[in-house]
């Protein structure tokens, strides 16, 4: 085994050396003694760039983790009608919504790789020297999957070409975590409860258990958050990103998000709940995605307006004096009054086509309503501590032993435990 000691650079690897030599320490008396060190100017610079060097690929690696949590990727092969590969093709991928193109070239197995790509449709063409170049259109790329699309190309003129209409993968056989996707189709027509809230469409993925509610009342999550557990374990272990950034209410335990977006804003929502990936080490339960809307190279905007009110709810399951269920009108209570409103409206378009684009969308919920409830309210005399009119018969009670049998005095009476008053509901209604 190699020893290292005080530096002595003759027994370790040589670049181990090289560096220690470069640094330059140098001996020095530091009180009575006391060894220590200094540093030189050069050495100081070695260090200094050493340091920036492990703080730029501390940066770099958070970058990736983002762009995996943001961004899909497509892999794939490029061969003839033989099966043999294609080294060199040209393969382009573009999105005909805003422009976004990314060119490759296949290596010499025939394989390509092209990352981070937003969500979104793409075409890709592949083409080379002698074959007829491909197009693959509709190709639906998600964020933080892989899409494997193995290309085949034909012997022909570079003139002609074929265009195949991509069709989705069965499998996802890239990545091996457990996830439900959903886009902007799902999202904005499935249910999502009575504040429209996209996080309750996480009950569609496998192992969600349907929880008490929301988990705070306005004041606490004004975008009425919800946390349902997942494959067992508690809604404290869930994870949401919106946009790639974490959304967590830290003064709100039970894993309630900091913010929910708009559904009208949401691009696709990724339930994760099993073999995560490194970026969402803060997951032990779901790990939610979120990704919000982006504009085009065509000027979209929607508006809306979504009306809720008493009349259009049903009576309380045991309100048996709901005067939809009671025709006596002395009985009949009419519900309480529960008015919401949401409004809002978005608008997204290009700054500079194929370059620069803009998204902006607002939301808000208008609620009023009357709390519902039966009190007793004591009257006046009870108010006074009059409670004579209240009381009826005396009882006296006997005290018992654990058996049940009577307990007597020394005198042979039933020892007496205190006379109760009983109730009557004369006057409470």
């Amino acid at each position: 085994m190699t020893r290292i000691s005080n530096f002595d650079t003759r027994a370790v690897k040589p670049s181990v050396a090289i560096l220690f030599d470069s640094v330059l320490f140098k001996r020095s008396g530091i009180g009575k003694n006391k060894e220590g060190f200094t540093m030189s100017p050069k050495g100081r610079t070695l260090l200094l760039s050493c340091l920036l060097a492990t703080g730029l690929s501390a940066w770099l690696c958070v970058q990736r983790l983002n762009a995996q949590v943001l961004y899909g990727s497509v892999v794939g092969t490029v061969a003839d009608q033989t099966g043999a590969s294609v080294p060199g093709a040209h393969v382009t991928i573009i999105n005909p919504l805003t422009g976004l193109k990314r060119e490759t070239d296949t290596d010499s197995a025939g394989s390509y790789s092209i990352p981070n790509l937003p969500e979104g449709a793409y075409n890709l063409t592949a083409s080379a020297k002698g074959f007829k170049p491909v197009t693959q259109t509709g190709i639906e790329v998600r964020i933080g999957a892989v899409v494997r699309l193995d290309v085949s190309v034909e012997v022909g003129a570079v003139t002609q070409e074929v265009t195949v209409q991509a069709s989705a993968a069965v499998l996802q056989t890239e990545k091996s975590d457990v996830s439900t996707q959903l886009g902007t189709v799902a999202v904005q027509n499935l249910p999502t409860g009575f504040y429209r809230n996209y996080q309750y469409l996480v009950l569609l993925a496998p192992g969600a258990a349907a929880n008490q509610g929301y988990t705070g009342s306005i004041g606490s999550t004004p975008e009425r958050a919800i946390a349902i557990p997942m494959n067992g374990l508690g809604p404290a272990s869930n994870s949401t990103r919106i946009d790639g950034a974490q959304s967590i209410f830290l003064w709100k335990p039970g894993g309630a998000a900091l913010y929910v977006a708009p559904i009208e804003s949401i691009q696709e929502v990724k339930i994760t709940t099993n073999s995560y990936d490194p970026e969402k080490g803060m997951a032990g339960s779901a790990a939610m995605d979120v990704i919000t809307k982006s504009g085009t190279n065509q000027l979209h905007g929607t508006a809306f307006w979504y009306h809720h009110n008493q009349h259009l709810a049903s009576c309380e399951p045991f309100d048996q004096n709901c005067k939809w269920r009671v025709f006596d009108p002395t009985r009949a209570r009419s519900k309480p009054k529960e008015i919401l409103n949401d409004v809002g409206g978005n608008l997204g378009g290009p700054i500079k086509k194929n370059k620069l684009f803009f998204f902006a969308n607002w939301d808000g919920v208008f609620e009023r309503t009357t709390p519902d409830g039966r009190y007793a309210v004591p009257p006046v005399d009870m108010r006074s501590g009059d409670f004579s009119k209240y009381l009826g018969a005396k009882i006296n009670q006997v005290a018992v032993d654990a058996n049940g049998n009577v307990q007597y005095d020394t005198n042979g009476n039933p020892i007496l435990v205190g006379p109760v008053m009983v109730p009557t509901s004369n006057g409470l209604g």
